[in-house]
């Protein structure tokens, strides 16, 4: 991760000497008195208007490794620096969001809403403007002073819904056996390969679960529009809006194109500047010296402050280790050694006085989460360290979220899941209808335990079974520990089951509503620190890549640039419609788990889809 990029602040200097302007130039005056002169009649510059055009995948932190600046991803945490530094500068008038299609969760769009809100309240008019919005980006887009949409542009306000898939028959016609454990009643997570269909205990929670979700969206609509819940809720029934019926029915202030609000804005304002996300100039990669150059710079490091709150991103599935050690994976990972050393570094540096672990995980290896559980419980005896919860922070990652003083979630965050399962993937089957026989020879009664070639015995299960409870059991009591809970308490309330933040909150499984920016404050409270002296600093610190290559003892051999959050192309699935393609790949993804051998596994319940 990188400090979050923010804009030069605009400096001022007193002139020495007053320049008397001829009327025709005086829309050019300096947009400040000096000391003992007034002007009232003076007519002020006009101020700036700055545009943030959202568009494509957002991640909650850097990729490191994007040395050509090829991954177009926009980074969340730097999406809200930016917004607060555009709040902040006295030069600035005119706020503009440019919304195109984003794949920003619900919760990441609440939160952005309240980063609208804060521009909005330092006295900036913020504008948005949409060619087409579905359901969470009108949150975004309504949190503005003024909503433009394209005159012929499309609004699909259709309410929300869970699309879960199902692979059972597929691998029973394939000749392939799941057979998975799950301790707890909504530990649903392997469902999809064990059943054709969902049970009753995974249909009553993601029933609730979309239920507070819906009704989240519509609250926040509400508000930001001015309408009742009720309204809200009948424009969804309805559907699909045209522009002009979404203006009719006060979703829309006004029909223009893009170019068209350019213009005005352009003509009402000094300047109309592209506030992020900012291209990067490279160096001259086609001599040695901007070759060298390119591998030896880093992003800016934070400067030496008195007072530092670190923020540590936690995002993709738990793994034990330090990941992949291919450095151009397609996937983020939270790592349990590579957190547990940053964890460690923050820890030498007694200018950081609070830690803000900002996570986006579905979860994964139970021995991993427990690892960073651990290391999180030591360093918080030093330091406060508070947790913010993205989209998701569910099984494995609301594991080590316990672990923190305190806990925020937005009311859209997916959390919970406090369960585990295990299992293997048999492929008897499908061997025999390859035509391949295999022998085995072995020695003890469970040598074959985890085989891919048998399911378990009634020994091998109780075994695996005995395993499940003692980590689910583990599971209960970090989490009674961290939350001052009773290990009955929790039970109740986890056994797999997934809640939003709001529904959290009632449990008690987090301590307030908020984002980062409240996440950032609670820590400073707790660290009994002015937050705006403080800095915030992101961990670890940014590395060139020789540096990066040079820690991981790694050769970049043939480097395969593959972008952050592209879909993994498999033999299988090439031609394949793309929605098609991507759930098999997910279903793919589940398999490689349980082939993993992590044992037992804290993960999400389905790979959830919410639309």
């Amino acid at each position: 991760m990188r400090q979050p990029r923010r804009p030069l602040a605009l400096l001022l200097a007193a002139p020495v000497a007053l320049i008397v302007l001829v009327a025709t130039a005086a829309a050019h005056a300096f947009p400040f008195n000096l000391p003992g002169l007034t002007n009232a009649a003076a007519p002020q510059a006009k101020p700036r208007a700055l545009v943030f055009k959202l568009s494509g995948r957002v991640a909650e932190a850097n990729n490191p490794w994007d040395i050509l600046g090829l991954d177009k991803t926009l980074v969340f945490s730097e999406l809200l620096a930016a917004l607060d530094d555009a709040a902040a500068r006295d030069d600035v008038g005119t706020v503009v969001l440019r919304l195109g299609t984003t794949q920003m969760g619900l919760a990441q769009l609440q939160e952005l809403t309240h980063a609208l809100r804060r521009v909005r309240a330092a006295g900036k008019r913020v504008v948005t403007h949409l060619d087409a919005a579905e359901n969470g980006m009108m949150l975004a887009a309504t949190a503005a002073d003024e909503v433009h949409a394209t005159p012929e542009g499309l609004i699909l306000l259709t309410g929300l819904r869970a699309e879960l898939a199902f692979y059972k028959d597929l691998l029973d016609r394939l000749g392939i056996q799941a057979d998975v454990e799950a301790i707890g009643r909504y530990k649903s997570a392997a469902e999809p390969m064990t059943r054709s269909d969902i049970s009753d205990a995974a249909r009553e929670a993601f029933d609730a679960l979309v239920g507070s979700l819906f009704d989240s969206l519509v609250a926040e609509l509400a508000k930001n529009r001015r309408l009742t819940p009720a309204q809200v809720t009948a424009l969804m029934d309805r559907g699909l809006l045209t522009a002009e019926e979404a203006k009719k029915r006060g979703l829309v202030d006004q029909l223009t194109t893009w170019q068209d609000l350019k213009r005005s804005l352009e003509a009402s304002h000094r300047s109309l500047e592209l506030a992020y996300p900012k291209a990067e100039p490279l160096p001259d990669v086609g001599s040695f010296m901007g070759l060298l150059q390119l591998l030896t710079r880093r992003p800016d490091r934070a400067p030496a402050a008195e007072a530092k709150i670190a923020l540590v991103t936690a995002e993709g599935p738990i793994v034990t280790g330090r990941g992949s050690d291919d450095p151009f994976a397609s996937e983020a990972v939270i790592a349990s050694e590579t957190l547990v050393q940053t964890l460690r570094d923050i820890e030498d540096d007694a200018s950081v006085k609070a830690i803000v672990l900002r996570i986006d995980s579905p979860g994964g290896s139970a021995l991993a989460s427990d690892l960073i559980w651990q290391e999180l419980r030591r360093v918080g005896k030093s330091r406060p360290v508070v947790v913010s919860m993205g989209n998701m922070a569910a099984s494995g990652g609301y594991y080590i979220a316990c672990g923190a003083q305190k806990i925020l979630a937005e009311p859209t965050t997916i959390t919970g899941s406090i369960g585990v399962f295990g299992g293997k993937v048999v492929f008897r089957g499908l061997l025999g209808k390859l035509g391949v026989n295999t022998v085995v020879v072995s020695r003890g009664k469970h040598a074959g335990i985890f085989s891919p070639l048998d399911a378990f015995s009634d020994s091998e299960r109780a075994t695996v079974r005995a395993w499940m409870q003692r980590t689910y059991d583990t599971f209960v009591n970090r989490v009674a520990k961290g939350r001052r809970m009773s290990y009955d308490a929790v039970h109740r309330v986890a056994q797999g089951r997934v809640w939003s933040g709001q529904q959290a909150l009632a449990m008690g499984l987090v301590d307030g509503l908020g984002g980062l920016d409240e996440a950032v404050a609670e820590a400073a409270r707790l660290a009994k620190i002015d937050r705006a002296q403080a800095r915030l600093v992101t961990y670890p610190e940014p590395r060139s890549i020789l540096e990066l290559l040079q820690e991981d003892q790694l050769q970049l051999v043939a480097p395969r640039l593959l972008l952050r959050g592209a879909t993994p192309t498999l033999p299988a699935l090439v031609g394949l419609p793309a929605p098609l393609a991507e759930r098999l790949s997910r279903a793919v993804s589940l398999v490689e788990t349980l082939l993993a051998r992590e044992g037992a596994v804290a993960l999400m319940p389905f790979v959830l889809e919410i639309r």
